[in-house]
């Protein structure tokens, strides 16, 4: 007990200081200088837009996920031997290929709905705004230069409620469902590859698109830049939440709102998705090595 909580105490120590050499070098550099809001460049989002998009983006993930698995299992229970249907290959192979066609039916989907909004210049400028002459490659680059920036204070955060929850509850075994679906997918490259799609590639897009495109600017147009970027971060991090993860839900919860303070940021400093995009899917990167390089 004792060995823990020192373990966990130089862990919060050593994050606290390294958020504060990020913060202080950061901000001597000027990137927390936002530029001044451009009203007639601003994406114009209404909230029917926004209930429309994220409708379409759940019941595709939840309700034809489920249907989608089920007729899956249905099929293979006509052709496939008890044998294969028990064997510790067939779950892992069924789920990540669900997951697969699920995320492209969501994103199709959620492709066909922006392209069939009248105003075309708002969805554009969700992207990019139309004023904004920083290519495209230095907005994805201030992206990872924001990683370097931000991963300490995520990683500070997240250990000091760790430490919380091993104080108020004790020792709590759990395992994050991201953890849980990689850790799953490791059994064949083919499995694993499309864990990474998913996880490195498409869900960045799709929850930057949904959080920081639609519901930021929505946001935005009524409460200001401050107030947008904080109720966007609250729900985007227990858009994470997940029964089956217990206590854990509290310092993941916890971090994902500090990493999604600076996927708003630097959202509205670049006024460019493309920065976003570029930050969430170096975390998930890094965040996939940290698991596979974990006891």
């Amino acid at each position: 007990m004792q060995d823990l909580v020192i373990e966990h105490s130089e862990s919060i120590l050593l994050f606290a200081f390294l958020s504060t050499v990020s913060l202080w070098i950061a901000k001597s550099f000027g990137y927390f200088q936002l530029q001044d809001s451009q009203g007639s460049n601003v994406p114009k989002v209404s909230f029917l837009q926004v209930l429309g998009i994220f409708s379409i983006y759940l019941i595709t993930m939840i309700i034809v996920g489920s249907a989608i698995a089920k007729f899956f299992y249905l099929l293979s229970t006509s052709f496939l031997s008890e044998e294969t249907l028990y064997s510790p290959s067939y779950g892992p192979l069924l789920s990540s290929c669900v997951q697969l066609i699920t995320t492209f039916l969501a994103g199709l989907f959620v492709i066909l709905f922006c392209k069939g909004q009248k105003d075309r210049a708002s969805m554009l400028a969700i992207w990019k705004e139309h004023d904004s002459h920083v290519p495209i490659i230095k907005d994805m680059g201030f992206g990872i230069l924001s990683w370097i920036i931000s991963f300490p204070i995520v990683l500070f955060v997240g250990e000091l409620f760790d430490f919380l929850v091993f104080l108020l509850f004790g020792l709590q075994q759990y395992e994050q469902v991201a953890v849980h679906y990689l850790k799953m997918s490791l059994s064949s490259s083919f499995l694993f590859a499309i864990a990474l799609f998913v996880v490195v590639i498409a869900a960045p897009i799709l929850e930057e698109l949904l959080f920081r495109g639609f519901l930021l600017n929505f946001l935005k147009r009524y409460l200001g830049r401050m107030a947008a970027i904080l109720l966007t971060s609250i729900g985007f991090s227990f858009f994470h939440f997940s029964l089956s993860q217990k206590l854990g839900n509290i310092p993941l919860v916890a971090s994902l709102f500090t990493l999604a303070l600076f996927l708003g940021f630097i959202y509205e400093r670049q006024r460019s998705l493309f920065a976003p995009i570029a930050l969430h899917m170096i975390f998930n990167i890094v965040s996939v090595f940290r698991i596979l390089l974990s006891p």
